[in-house]
Formats: structure tokens, sequence, C-alpha cells
């Protein structure tokens, strides 16, 4: 057998393995090699393009002096992500092979989408979007470096002479829940929902990666997007730990334990975001901050106390260093070292924030609780008193009467933020009625035919829509009462375009979107944790079901008022899958229920901001039939 070199990269010569079996576990390592799914394009001399999809036969791309490149382009049918693999079964001359790889056809060019796959390159990923290898004869093309994220894949032949392909497939990296497949179901007679919410789950499932891995170091982790930048964030875990709880369970969670355990291992504040080896660099004062609300949501879904007692210290020291941040008039205050944020692009936010101070009253909040949880009563009293101290501060210095809304800082006064306003109503700064107030503003001066905009026009930032903050308001509006029915416009309005067939869908949820409901450019990620809110709102709030205990020991059910008509899913927990099927017909909601062993639902017909108000009946391990009448909701 002749070797195979590559231009500018290492290729590696595998010999003897059968070919690839479509989407199903091949090859040595026991992992799952993808074929594509169709041909997306082809272009020049090319005989049997169709071989690479159903394996049978061999690919022939010619290049002659004067003529066109010979091209195909493979189309996966959704993003993937591992280990490209190519199995070349001939040759003639010594032609250069051109790979290249796109989460997006529009972007699909010599480069990939992208000259770089990150801007924080490090061993294991490949740097690079597109690879030359110069075919001297037959053998097995395999680049030990990981592409995170890719639907289409071209292959195109660049110097004269001829190559004959048996295959191509993505040896995957990320998390494979099983033949089984994900405990957690989300389900109803409306289709746009249920696309969200599965496309949620992939998203998390694709950016999940398995340890050992080339690109994972020796533990399993949870990157913040499919292709970049294959980093653990804080900020994307706020939303990646209660999908990846709502969807995969207890099988999972070791994926959040390490990936928080890579955050909260610094002996100082928190670091933003993280390697997979720990090659930990702060980040912002908020992303610092949300290690504390991350844990406490693990701790909420899971009941992990022994975990929660490892990292109480981080707890402590992070509230301390934010302690040594707070002015005389009892605001957080961040500078131009700690202010950058979510929309780093803007530049960082100094002064007193308001997103920022409702983070630091949440992180309190949740650290009183987790304080408890562990027989701290002293320090759970004292960060519930430093708490309600910081809610007051911020309603008195930061709340624009004349707007109706939170400013964005003590300093940026009059134009209106999204984040600043969704945050203090989900982090308990709003009052229930304020809150009611506030998204009206908000849909009134921010929501644009994609969605909402984070800042108004006059504010002098982008107008690039946020799914990241959006989940927030999303999350606000399926929370405070009669809100409902503008969270379902805004799932449909925002994540309707993502899970929308075309060729930037990747059956996952992208990190921005343009005003035009488009991708922002071939940088973007359009498999991106952070935006994978609707998964797990619809969860608790349409299927109705939430911890109220950590770990479900006790957890709340509460029927839909608007939206889908059928309601049906699944929530697995550390007890066992909680199982609900809702039916509403002429008013009249009926539901099935099991609740698993040692654990009690308490039913609630009124959905109220305090999420232990409105009690009507207590549900013990067993399968119930319940019956509620219209005059029973509030």
């Amino acid at each position: 057998m002749r070797s195979v070199a590559s231009l500018g990269c290492v290729a590696v010569l595998v010999v003897g393995l059968s070919g690839f079996a479509p989407n199903d576990p091949a090859t040595s390592t026991g992992h799952t090699v993808l074929r594509p799914v169709s041909i997306a394009g082809v272009r020049g001399e090319v005989g049997d393009a169709e071989a690479l999809v159903t394996g049978r036969g061999q690919t022939t791309l010619t290049a002659r002096a004067g003529r066109p490149d010979p091209t195909v382009v493979l189309d996966f049918g959704r993003d993937v992500g591992g280990i490209p693999r190519i199995r070349v079964a001939g040759a003639s001359g010594e032609p250069v092979l051109r790979t290249a790889y796109s989460e997006s056809r529009r972007f699909l060019g010599p480069e990939g989408d992208a000259p770089k796959s990150t801007i924080f390159p490090r061993p294991g990923l490949d740097p690079l979007r597109h690879h030359e290898f110069r075919i001297k004869g037959p053998g097995d093309l395999q680049r030990p470096l990981v592409q995170g994220g890719e639907r289409y894949v071209s292959l195109r032949l660049t110097t004269a002479g001829s190559v004959r392909l048996s295959s191509f497939g993505i040896e995957t990296t990320y998390y494979d829940p099983g033949r089984a497949g994900a405990p957690g179901e989300f389900r109803s007679n409306d289709p746009l929902l249920d696309a969200i919410w599965r496309a949620g789950a992939y998203t998390v499932r694709i950016g999940m990666t398995r340890p050992g891995t080339p690109d994972g170091g020796d533990r399993p982790v949870i990157y913040d997007g499919a292709k970049r930048d294959r980093l653990v964030f804080s900020g994307d875990l706020l939303q990646q730990i209660p999908t990846i709880t709502q969807v995969f369970g207890p099988a999972a969670y070791d994926y959040i334990r390490q990936s928080l355990r890579l955050l909260g291992s610094g002996k100082a504040a928190m670091p933003g975001f993280s390697g997979p080896r720990g090659d930990a660099r702060f980040y912002s004062a908020s992303y610092s901050m949300y290690f504390v609300l991350c844990l406490a949501e693990y701790y909420r879904e899971s009941g992990d106390r022994a975990f929660l007692a490892e990292f109480w210290p981080s707890v402590h020291r992070e509230l301390e260093w934010n302690a040594s941040r707070t002015t005389p008039l009892g605001l957080l205050r961040t500078t131009a070292e700690d202010g950058a944020d979510w929309d780093h692009y803007d530049g960082p936010k100094t002064g007193a924030v308001t997103a920022f101070n409702a983070i630091y009253h949440r992180a309190l909040r949740d650290a009183a609780v987790l304080a408890a949880a562990l027989g701290k009563y002293a320090s759970a009293h004292e960060y519930s008193r430093e708490a309600e101290r910081l809610r007051a501060a911020v309603n008195a210095r930061l709340f624009n009467a004349k707007t109706g809304v939170y400013d964005i800082s003590d300093t940026i006064r009059g134009p209106i933020a999204q984040d600043a306003n969704v945050a203090a109503i989900v982090y308990g700064i709003a009052s229930p009625q304020r809150a009611q107030r506030i998204l009206q503003v908000l849909r009134t001066r921010l929501w644009e035919a994609c969605g909402p905009i984070p800042f108004s026009r006059d504010s002098g930032y982008r107008d690039l829509i946020s799914p990241f903050i959006s989940g927030l308001e999303l999350q606000a509006r399926f929370t405070i009462p009669g809100a409902s029915d503008s969270g379902l416009r805004l799932l449909r309005t925002t994540w309707g375009p993502m899970v929308t067939p075309g060729p930037a869908y990747t059956g996952a949820l992208w990190e921005h979107l343009t005003a035009d409901c488009t991708v922002p450019g071939g940088s973007s990620s359009l498999a991106h944790g952070w935006s994978t809110a609707p998964t797990w709102v619809l969860s608790r709030y349409l299927l109705g079901v939430s911890p109220s205990a950590a770990g479900y020991r006790t957890w709340r059910l509460t029927p839909p008022r608007s939206g889908p008509s059928t309601i049906r899913g699944t929530v697995p927990t550390p007890h066992g899958p909680i199982t609900v099927n809702w039916r509403r017909t002429a008013g009249v909601t009926t539901a099935a229920i099991s609740v698993p062993p040692g654990t009690v639902a308490y039913l609630g017909t009124h959905r109220d901001h305090d999420a232990q108000a409105g009690i009507d009946r207590v549900l013990h391990a067993g399968q119930h039939t319940i019956v509620i009448y219209p005059d029973h909701l509030g």
C-alpha cells in the first residue's frame, strides 16, 4: 500500500479497517462514524458522487488542465462533529485533495466557513476549517484533530490527476446516550414547538465532549458550541445545565460536575471560562457570578450535596470578591478590566450595571439556599440580608420611572436594555406587578420581526439578536402571570427560523441572528449551548414540571394555560422518570401523571411569583388522573 501525504498538516494512514457503516458504531475505537445523507452539489468531472452517500461503489474526481476543479459537496443533514476520515481507493498522478467544512451552505468556501476554527487554539482542536492532502495512492486519511461542527463538507481536487474515494465519514466525539436515546421528552400538537425542543436537546448533546477525545482532555466536558469556541463558559452553562438535566437526566450529571469543577477549582474568584485541561481565564464579573447560579441549578436538579460541599469554598470566595467591589451605596461596580459581558463586541460595561447587580442578587439568594442545605445557617441568614439590601439599592437607584424600566447602568440612562430588565425579573429584583409593565415596554421598544434587539437603537450598541438573553426573557414571560402567550410568540419569532429547513438549518440552535432572521457570518456558531433555554423552559413551564426540593424529592406540577391543547413529556430525575400527559378540551384540562417512588408532587393550578404558593393537591408515588375545570385555573 502506498503512502498518503498531506500538505501543511499531519495525515494518519490507517490500514485494514472495514468500510464505514452509515450512522452506526464502526471502527476499532467503538465510536460512531457518520456518513453524509445526500449530495448538496457537484461541479466538474465527478463520477458517481452518490457512492459517498450509499456506501456502494466509488466516487471519482478527475482534474484536467483548463477545466473546473472537480468538487463534491456532502450534506450530513444536520450538524455533526468529530474526526473526518476519508478512504482512498486509488489515484493517478499525485493530485491535491482539499476538504473544507461549514455549518451553513451559504458560507462554504475554499477555507470552509471561517479561516480559523476558534480564536482560542489548543491541542486536539483543528485550527483550520480546511485541509489539503497530496494523494499518492490508496489508504485512509485521518487528521488526529477535531472539526467540532459541520453540516456541509466539500471535497475538491485542486491539481491535475484523478482520485477514487470509497467513503467519507465523521467519527463523532460528542455524547452518545446509547440505543435507548434520551430519557427526557416533550411532544405536543404544535410541531414547531416540538422541533425547537428537539433542536435544543441536540445542541447540548453535540457540545458534550466525551473523555479521551483529542480536544476533550481526560474528563467529560460541556463546550459552549460545536464549532467554536469549544470551551467551558459559565454563562452558557446557565442554560445548558437545565437543558441537559431535562433531556438526559442523571446519566449526564458527570458532564455537569466536571465542567463546574474546571471553573470552580481555582484559588481566586471564578474564571468565566476554561479549557478542558483547566487552562482557565478570567472573563468578566458577570460570568464569574454565573458559577454560583450554575452550581445552584445543578444542586436543585440533582440533590448532590457532596458536590455542593466540595465547592462551597468557591462560592464563598466568589461572593467575597463581589463584596469587595460594592460601593457605599450598596451596588456592585465594574471597570474596564472586568466589565466585559455576553456582548463582548460592545465593549465593557462600567459603573453600577443593572444586569450585573441582578445577577449578584440571584447569586446571594442562591448562596443562602446552598448554605442552608449544608447547615450553615448563619451564612444563609447573612447572604439573605445582603440580597435584600442589594435589591433595595437597585430599585432605588437604577429604576427609571420615566421610561418604566431599569436603566443599563448608573451612567447610561434612558436607552432600553433587554438584559438589564429580564435579569431584574428572573433574578428577583422586580416585583410581579413591575415585571408585567416592564415586559410590555420591552415588547413595544425592542421586539422586531425576528425577535427582540438587545438594546434600543439610541443606545449605540449592536442590534444583533441574542438567543442567550432572549432565553432569559422567555423564562420571564413564562414566569409572570399573563405573559405566557407573548412567550410563545417569542419562541416562534426568534427560534422558529433556526428550525426551518434551509441551507442554514443544522438541527441545532444558533448563537445569534440578524434583524432579517439570518446568520450574521460564517464564524458564527450554528450550534450554541447558550441558546437552548426553550428546551428546559418548555419542559418546566408548559409541561409544568419543576423541582421544589433538591433532586425532586418534592416537585411542583402546574397545568399549562395556553399553547398546545395536548402536551406530553418525561422529565428524568434521580428518583426515576416523571411522566405527564395533558389534554385540554373545551376548557377542561385532564392529565395522566406518573409520580416516581420517593417523591411527592404538589399540584398548583395557580401559577404565582412564589413557586411554593397555590398548592391545590398533593400526589404521592404512583399513577394519577386529574381533571381541572376552567374556574380552577388562575
